[in-house]
Order: structure tokens, then sequence, then C-alpha cells
């Protein structure tokens, strides 16, 4: 049997066209993972978006929520101009408990202001004046609370005294 030429060229083409078709399938298989993994991506930061969307959504929900909570903030803080008036509410709780109640050492720094309240009067009207000073309408620290006898007893009734240190929080 004599080989004929013609077979070589069929040989060829058909060398040839499995070689493209190879070719054409790793061409087709990558370019299919590429789309896949844009595809994942793209999933991916739709989510992203999405989340974000989301929380910013319950960020204004909060922020209306607290808008009476947040004017009720800035009404237990002692305004710098309002010093005076916090320092005369302390001066007040002197009166209404009917001791003598007397400021000293007050002072203000960036944040607060402070001040040293002594006081003596009766036991009664001791112990309401401390729980008007820790009941007052502004965020405030009371340390240092000393509660003493003061004097001899007279008629049955004893003076005491009463020192303590407040800080009250402050805007400007």
């Amino acid at each position: 049997m004599k080989i004929n030429p013609r077979h070589y060229i069929l040989i060829l083409l058909a060398l040839a066209s499995i070689g493209i078709s190879v070719a054409g399938y790793f061409l087709i298989y990558n370019q299919t993972i590429f789309q896949a993994e844009h595809y994942v991506n793209a999933n991916k930061e739709l989510e992203n978006e999405n989340t974000k969307k989301q929380n910013d959504q319950d960020l204004v929900k909060i922020y209306d929520n607290s808008k009476d909570d947040r004017t009720k903030v800035s009404s237990f803080l002692v305004k710098e101009d309002k010093i005076v008036n916090f320092i005369e509410m302390v001066e007040k709780v002197g009166n209404d408990s009917h001791i003598d109640l007397e400021l000293s050492s007050i002072s203000n720094d960036d944040a607060k202001v402070k001040a040293q309240v002594n006081a003596k009067g009766s036991w009664s009207g001791i112990l309401t004046a401390l729980t008007m000073i820790e009941n007052l309408p502004v965020s405030s620290t009371i340390s240092n609370v000393k509660m003493n006898v003061a004097g001899s007893p007279v008629k049955g009734a004893r003076d005491w005294s009463l020192s303590l240190d407040i800080e009250a929080l402050m805007i400007k």
C-alpha cells in the first residue's frame, strides 16, 4: 500500500483542528473562571453597599429616636455662662433645708466646676441638705463627704457639720 500525499494534508488538518480546539477550550475555560470571579466580587461589593446603606439607615433611626434624650443631656450640664445659677442652686439647698450652708474654694477648669460645701445644722437638716445636693438637676459628683457632731447638746439637740466636695460637668 502506497501512502498518498493527500493523507499527510488530512492528518495535518486533523492535528491543527485538534490544536485549535484545545486552545479554544482553554481560552473559554479561563474566560469563564474570570467571569465567575468577577461575578463573586461584584456580589460581595453589592452586599457591602447594602450593609453600609443599612448601617446608615440605622444611624439615622438612632439619631431620630435620641433627639429628646440629646436635649435632656444638655440640661444636665452646667453651661459656662450659667455657673452662677449652679452656685445659687447649691446655696438654695441651705435655705430649703434650714441649715447654714457655705460654699468655699469655687473653681472651674475646662470641663468641670468645683466647689467645697460646708454646712452646719440639725441632723435632719444636714440629711435633707445632703439628699437635695445629691438630687440636683445637673450631672455632678460628690466626694469627700464628712459628717461630724459639732458642739455640745443644748436642750437635747446637737448641731452637726457637713463637709463635701461637689463637681459638675460644664459645657461651653
